[in-house]
């Protein structure tokens, strides 16, 4: 079996096994579009991807069934660029007057649209929030759907873009677009903690009628994160890039798709 091509080397400042921590950023400085900022110098550490077993690992692209219309279907563009220093993976910073998910870290993407398919879905929101068309995309595979609050599944497709492609933030969903290379997210530690929701029944409902006369549930599940150049990264996204990292890892290999239960 070809074993994915992993090759990581430390520069020599980064000897000490710290990783430098400063991502290259494109900012809405003016509100209009985006502006990429100077690389980062001695970002140390670098990784040479072999692209064909990575698609092999993400699986040939395939059309999903629909889900039932009672759930809300969504889609998201894991984007991956490469540079001469290696392969990086692109985050989005969400503007704080965002309704949903304000100020937090997230891949391009929103829900699907009445008669569109799932990566034209996903492409369409990745043009409309980072400005780069679908000819300048190649679609290398999907991972796991993720369940995103109750009623609705989240499609996440890892995706090339071409390192020439001019990025243009769309300001009104996007406050900053920042990199980081997947050397440095390999060498991150992802913490682990539980989100806990407690349930119970409103005054007005008849618990008389109730053994015990009481109702009350409490339910717990793993969530996930990581820090990086002082971006905070959770939940969601957290989740889809540890499983990308999981394929990425020598001898790594896809279990299936599958459908996880609630992400934040």
């Amino acid at each position: 079996m070809c074993e994915l091509s992993v090759r990581a080397r430390r520069a020599e400042a980064l000897r000490d096994a710290r990783v430098a921590l400063t991502p290259r950023r494109w900012i809405n400085h003016d509100g209009s579009h985006g502006t990429a900022e100077a690389d980062a110098p001695g970002q140390g550490l670098i990784l040479v991807i072999d692209l064909e077993e990575l698609r092999r690992r993400l699986g040939a692209c395939h059309p999903r069934g629909d889900s039932d219309g009672a759930w809300s279907r969504a889609a998201v563009v894991v984007p991956l660029r490469q540079r001469p220093e290696g392969m990086e993976l692109l985050f989005e910073l969400r503007p704080l007057h965002l309704s949903r998910s304000p100020g937090e870290v997230s891949f391009p993407g929103g829900r699907v649209e009445p008669g569109e398919g799932l990566v034209e879905a996903a492409l369409r929101e990745l043009e409309e929030e980072l400005g780069v068309p679908a000819s300048r995309v190649e679609v290398l595979g999907d991972l796991s759907t993720r369940q995103r609050r109750r009623g609705e599944f989240v499609h996440p497709f890892v995706c090339l873009l071409d390192p020439a492609a001019q990025i243009r933030l769309q300001a009104a969903e996007v406050e900053e677009l920042f990199a980081v290379p997947l050397a440095a997210l390999l060498s991150l530690p992802f913490g682990e903690a539980r989100i806990v929701e407690e349930f119970s029944l409103s005054e007005d409902f008849p618990t008389q009628y109730l053994p015990g006369g009481a109702w009350r549930r409490r339910e717990e599940r793993p969530v996930h994160f990581f820090r990086y150049g002082g971006f905070f990264v959770w939940g969601l996204t957290a989740a889809i890039v540890r499983e990308l990292l999981a394929l990425l890892a020598p001898g790594g290999e896809p279990q299936g798709r599958r459908i996880f239960g609630e992400n934040p």
